[in-house]
């Protein structure tokens, strides 16, 4: 309905309502029913759902004597308009008549089940009305009937001879009392014109349906046109109606159908889906089959259905497994029920989206589940969208509770695939060539020969065996990129490798982590080691490269692993026993992460001869990971047109309407779609590095041109690092003769001038203005920096010292006030395989800096002059608070690396310090909330643990990181769950204890809550489906705890429990069901609380 339509029912809903409130034959009556009489000679459609009405603000109430006079002036009309009529049937209101054009009904009320003998007469006076003679969509929802209204119904639609219903939807409990009516309208064919059936919770048997499948095959030849079938709700059991006919192609049509909730066990699914098998291609495009005691062998079946095509429509699937029901249903049949099947079916789905190179036209998938899926599983999902960049599709899943690092690891996938998919579109009609570059990335820590090793590595030909280098070369700075070609012999295609030497130092980390290295499939990565090192010594070193690599890789993908000893001399290999032992122990710690080669190659990289065996594998190992990578041929000539640009540009940069200009040049019949597709391809793959406009905007000055933020495209990414990102974060203390750095010019608070960097890169760019102009506009877009004001840029990773003066400054001093300091803490969860990499810290700096509530871009100006950054350290006030967050990082501990958020009031708020607490929290959940969505772009592989700050007085010193007490979220909750609101903890501030509470934010609390509520509903449910009596009347308080391990929190099947030991008194039943009411009450009293003051401030 428009808003035209919503203003006339609401119009009429006030009009009837008047008329209801004064007396029948009045001159005020009469009045009101000639204003009623115009108004209907002006529409063809009555609206009178009194549940939307009632939406858009207080319930109105209609009089029975209202809605008599409504339907005496529609029946009266000679020549009605109404073709809709939405009716809320109320009461014995409708009686008989006739609406000659009346073609859309739905019936709805809001019914007790006890009502009297004159509301059932009134409706079944209305059915045999003659109002049904031309309805083509009727629609019964919210009223509650019995058999004699549905006789009532079928006898309406009978007696209309040639029925034209196309839509009817009559969810609810209808067609359990005598489900041979509708079977009786099928087989007589006042249904065969029908596109649309709701037979949704209608309790109808498995015979019934039966009923309806015969009546069905033995009606009109003419078969169904439905469209959509809604049977969710009812207990079809073996299928058998269902099977028939899909098999026999009745259902040939179906584009919905949905069978969710139906108690379809495996071998009522096995019909079902060889049905489909056996038939003709079905148009099915949305399809939902959850919450079925459905097996992992039925679930494989159905795989073998959508891989086989007779799906090839379906767009939305929805397989939520109830896994707990499966198990209480394998418990009172007798049969073994284990969570090895439940992975075993997750597993086997993943492995289909990994495989399939195209899953069709499928746009989701709900395979939601009553518990969190394991890390496995969640691994598996996102190797799938790794390797798959056809898969698309919006996955619904519960993602493991504590790590949010594969759910955003899936999307970020699921988004370059948008991204790839989107530009093969636009370039299906170029020719499909195989893929033949991968990417090696040397890693290893300064002076072990990285950038020596990739020289060797280039060579080729005779000019390795003559070649031998004495010199050091010089220290790379940032990134450097070259490449390694393999010429294919006969039909082999040619393959290169693009190496990519990674700086050591480790203010480059941030660069590296800012390009994502590990995006391509054919990652590989070659830790370059000194082969001199000490045991101790070469395993502390393979530790970090071996943590840093698999934080930077997704979970769920493994990357593969090459391990050089650097000797410096020919034949030196006196230490390989000593690495392949460290190396075979790594192995097995980062089995479920990284791929590493048992053995370390062996080499000087002084001599290219030597290199040639690693060369060999890597190019191989390529090879390998290639098979079956196609690109369109556009983005392999693009590639080779920019390599002869690079030759004949000082500064590779292009704004992207001339880059554009320049590829039609050379690629003539190309339009503008197709080479912005290539460049999108391109970009995903690290060939070239494509700027858009919208992330140039997002992050640009006021100050900057319009041309400089339409969008640059990097034509040399290699230039690109050395130059330009590896000039500005080489520190000063590296310096070779004859190089600078841009750390010398940092001002005292660690800030640079932008007039004096524009003069920096002028110089380092040779004066080409054009470029100028956006390169630090780039810098932002990449989260190295931020600008505060209009001449000032802060660079995080090159700030040398720590500030925290604003933070002690500012704050209560008042010791007597009771203010805390409120905090949370993010650490590793798994710190035996992980590090968390200085590039979080610093894009999250950043990331703080350009937000509009907290930054130095406030919208409100605020904040521009309170947000401060230092090495490892920002602070800013925000709404009457002082928040601080800082960083510990320390390469030869780097298990205990985490990053801190306290906050503190400012005292500026005269209200209860308990209050303020909360909303001290839920500010720093907010903060927090951002370093998982940004770690997925230069940490993807961490996960992280959230951890309670112990809170101290406000107006005590600030404690170091080493000395504030942590203890994980989690555990609090847990707490809080089992022992309720108030539970008193260990710590104390100024004499008062602190309870659990305390130190949960507003959203704990609500998770808590949620967490005792549906323990409490599946208890009552378990109850109830073994028939013990739960006295909703019964108000007796019950002091006593519940029985024991009633409250068990890994207790997960109760009910299968409960009932393997025999039974649950009504007294047990009782006490837990207080218990668990009183808990439940103390919770939303105090969320309740919080919410009221927050909405307050």
């Amino acid at each position: 309905m428009d808003a035209k339509d919503g203003d006339g029912s609401n119009a009429l809903v006030q009009l009837l309502s008047e008329l209801g409130r004064v007396e029948t034959g009045s001159s005020e009556y009469l009045r009101l029913r000639e204003k009623l009489r115009i108004h209907l000679e002006g529409t063809s459609s009555i609206d009178l759902d009194l549940g939307r009405a009632g939406s858009r603000g207080g319930y109105p109430v209609i009089p029975n004597s209202a809605l008599l006079a409504l339907l005496e002036e529609v029946k009266e009309a000679e020549e009605s308009r109404i073709q809709k009529l939405y009716f809320d049937l109320s009461g014995n209101a409708v009686r008989t008549g006739r609406v000659s054009k009346l073609q859309h009904l739905d019936v709805m009320g809001f019914f007790p089940e006890q009502e009297d003998a004159k509301d059932s007469e009134g409706r079944r006076s209305f059915f045999g009305s003659g109002m049904l003679s031309q309805v083509v969509h009727l629609s019964i929802s919210r009223l509650y009937v019995n058999g004699g209204d549905i006789k009532a119904l079928v006898e309406a639609i009978e007696s209309n001879g040639a029925c034209k219903l196309k839509h009817l939807a009559l969810p609810g409990k209808w067609w359990g009392y005598e489900s041979d009516g509708i079977a009786r309208l099928f087989k007589l064919g006042y249904l065969s014109c029908l596109e649309h059936l709701d037979l949704s919770y209608c309790d109808i048997s498995q015979q019934g349906m039966v009923a309806i499948t015969e009546a069905i095959m033995e009606g009109p030849t003419t078969g169904l046109r439905l469209e959509h079938l809604d049977l969710s709700g009812n207990d079809l059991g073996d299928c058998r109606g269902l099977a028939t006919l899909f098999r026999a192609g009745y259902l040939s049509n179906l584009k919905y159908f949905s069978i969710s909730r139906c108690a379809i066990r495996n071998q009522g699914a096995k019909a079902i889906f060889k049905a489909i098998m056996e038939g003709s291609a079905c148009p099915i495009q949305y399809m939902d089959i959850s919450t079925n005691g459905i097996d992992s062998e039925r679930l494989l079946e159905f795989l073998g259905v959508l891989k086989s095509g007779h799906l090839p429509e379906l767009q939305h699937l929805v397989c939520e497994w109830d896994w707990e029901a499966r198990a209480v249903h394998a418990a009172l049949s007798g049969a073994k029920y284990t969570h090895e099947e439940r992975l075993l079916a997750l597993l086997a789905f993943a492995k289909f989206l990994e495989d399939g190179l195209d899953v069709g036209g499928l746009k989701s998938v709900g395979l939601y589940d009553v518990e969190a899926v394991s890390f496995e599983v969640a691994g598996a999902f996102v190797s799938a969208y790794a390797n798959n960049e056809a898969l698309t599709l919006q996955l619904g899943l519960h993602w493991p509770y504590y790590d949010r690092s594969y759910k955003d690891n899936v999307e970020k996938y699921r988004k370059r695939n948008i991204a790839l998919t989107s530009a093969r579109s636009n370039l299906r009609d170029e020719e499909q060539i195989p893929a033949t570059t991968g990417k090696v990335f040397l890693c290893g820590f300064p002076m072990v020969g990285k950038t020596t090793l990739r020289r060797s590595l280039q060579k080729t030909g005779i000019s390795r065996w003559f070649f031998r280098s004495t010199k050091t070369e010089p220290r790379t700075r940032g990134i450097e990129v070259s490449k390694i070609v393999q010429k294919g012999r006969g039909e082999q295609a040619q393959i290169v490798l693009s190496v990519w030497d990674l700086a050591g130092q480790q203010e480059y980390r941030v660069l590296q982590s800012a390009f994502c290295l590990a995006e391509s499939k054919a990652t590989m990565f070659v830790i370059v080691c000194n082969a001199v090192y000490s045991e101790p010594q070469s395993r502390k070193e393979l530790l970090f490269w071996f943590k840093f690599i698999a934080c930077s890789c997704e979970r769920g993908v493994q990357r593969h692993v090459v391990v050089t000893l650097n000797c410096f001399k020919k034949g030196d290999s006196s230490m390989k026993p000593s690495w392949s032992t460290v190396i075979e122990e790594e192995r097995n710690r980062f089995a479920d992460l990284l791929n590493i080669h048992p053995e370390p190659f062996v080499l000087n990289a002084r001599n290219p001869s030597s290199t040639i065996e690693l060369k060999h594998h890597l190019l191989n190992l390529s090879d390998t990971l290639l098979q079956g990578q196609t690109i369109p041929r556009i983005c392999k000539l693009i590639p080779n047109y920019f390599s002869w640009m690079r030759g004949n540009l000082d500064c590779p940069v292009l704004p992207l309407e001339d880059c554009l200009v320049q590829i039609h040049k050379m690629q003539r019949g190309k339009d503008r779609k197709s080479i912005m597709a290539a460049l999108s391809f391109l970009h995903e793959r690290g060939d070239i590095v494509f700027f858009r406009e919208d992330l140039l905007r997002r992050v640009a000055s006021e100050s900057e041109s319009d041309a400089s933020i339409s969008g640059l495209v990097v034509v040399d990414p290699n230039w690109f690092c050395r130059r330009v990102i590896g000039d500005l974060l080489l520190p000063a203390s590296v310096l070779q003769p004859g190089q600078s750095s841009v750390q010398t010019l940092a001002a005292a608070d660690g800030s640079f001038s932008l007039t004096t960097l524009h003069q920096y890169f002028k110089v380092l760019l040779r004066n080409h203005p054009q470029q100028l102009a956006g390169i630090i506009t780039m810098l932002m877009s990449l989260g190295l920096c931020y600008q505060s004001g209009h001449d000032k840029v802060f660079i995080p990773a090159l700030i040398p010292k720590e500030d925290m003066r604003m933070w002690e400054h500012y704050g209560v001093k008042d010791g007597s006030a009771g203010y805390w300091v409120m905090g949370r803490s993010t650490s590793l969860l798994e710190k035996e395989t992980m590090v968390m990499p200085a590039a979080l810290f610093h894009r999250l700096q950043v990331n703080l800096a350009h937000d509009p509530e907290f930054g130095v871009v406030s919208s409100s100006g605020m904040n521009a002059s309170s947000y401060t950054v230092s090495k490892s350290s920002s602070s800013f006030k925000f709404r009457g608070m002082v928040v601080l967050i800082q960083y510990d990082v320390n390469e030869d501990d780097p298990e205990d690396d985490r990053i801190d958020i306290l906050v503190k009031s400012l005292g500026q708020i005269n209200e209860d310090p308990t209050n303020i607490r909360k909303q001290q929290l839920d500010l720093v959940e907010d903060i927090m909330s951002r370093v998982e969505p940004i770690s997925a772009y230069c940490c993807p592989g961490v996960q992280f643990q959230r951890n309670v700050i112990i809170p101290w007085n406000a107006c005590e010193p600030t404690l170091s990181m080493r000395q504030r007490v942590l203890i994980p979220v989690e555990v609090v909750k847990d707490q809080v769950q089992k022992s309720g609101l108030r539970q008193r903890s260990n710590w104390t501030i100024d004499d008062r204890v602190v309870a659990f509470d305390d130190l949960l934010s507003g959203a704990d609390l609500e998770g808590v809550e949620r967490i005792v509520r549906e323990r409490y509903s599946r208890i009552e449910d378990g109850a109830r489906f073994m028939e013990i009596e739960l006295d909703d009347m019964d108000t007796q308080v019950q002091t006593e705890d519940p029985p024991p391990g009633l409250l068990d929190a890994q207790n997960s099947y109760m009910l299968c429990a409960v009932r393997s030991e025999g039974q649950m008194t009504r007294q047990e039943v009782r006490s837990l069901r207080n218990h668990m009411d009183k808990r439940f009450a103390e919770l939303q009293h105090n969320i309740n609380y919080i919410f009221d003051k927050q909405q307050q401030i």
